[in-house]
């Protein structure tokens, strides 16, 4: 999954957005870069064993997690989208383009739900789309 420089597009900033969630809290969709890391990092530390497994369908710590989802991507074969509250990562959506079917990709996201649930269904990655 890794790409060189040459390889990758700028940061596309345009798809950067913010909404409004139901309880007035705004959530800020954007793009993944290479400075999210360790937030990354913060994020999978504070998952739970079931969910970690829930989301990668083995058992891994959240140091093993972070090649699975990675930050330095090309933002076009591999794109990577967080979602941010009061500047914390609180959802995670990665795409990876299949090599030998390039119209089609694998998809891979987890969210943190209200209350510390979190979610890892289809249902909440429809509404991280853009």
């Amino acid at each position: 999954m890794s790409t060189t420089v040459l390889d990758r597009v700028p940061y596309p900033a345009h798809l950067e957005r913010d909404v409004v969630l139901r309880n007035g809290r705004t959530l800020r969709l954007r793009p993944v870069r290479h400075e999210d890391g360790d937030r990354l990092l913060a994020f999978f530390s504070s998952l739970s064993p079931e969910t970690m497994h829930a989301r990668f369908f083995d058992t891994r710590s959240p140091d093993a997690a972070l090649p699975s989802s990675p930050v330095d991507v090309d933002y076009t074969r591999v794109f990577g989208v967080v979602g941010e509250l009061s500047g914390e990562i609180v959802a995670i959506a990665h795409y990876f383009r299949l090599d030998k079917r390039p119209d089609f990709a694998e998809v891979a996201f987890t969210i943190a739900a209200p209350a510390g649930v979190i979610r890892t269904d289809t249902l909440e990655a429809r509404r991280v789309t853009y």
